[in-house]
């Protein structure tokens, strides 16, 4: 959606329209989820905007993602036995 817009509605508009419906995707999740896909929008976009390519800012996003699962899986089951 951002870079079919980018050049119609200029970069403040189709990154903030972007990042709304980003932010609205991330709402449920924790607080901190939600604010990180506000700034992270924004941040996204200028990335997307300067390299005309969304495919950056999808891999930033899926290592995010997986480094948290990491993190959470590591911090909730570091040091327990498996239990079956």
């Amino acid at each position: 959606l951002f870079l079919p817009l980018l050049d119609n509605v200029g970069f403040l508009a189709a990154a903030s329209l972007s990042t709304a419906l980003s932010v609205l995707h991330h709402i449920g999740q924790p607080d901190s989820e939600v604010v990180g896909a506000l700034a992270g929008g924004f941040v996204f976009c200028a990335l997307a905007a300067l390299t005309r390519s969304i495919l950056y800012p999808m891999a930033i996003h899926a290592a995010l993602g997986v480094s948290n699962d990491v993190f959470l899986y590591l911090r909730f089951h570091r040091g327990r036995g498996a239990t079956a």
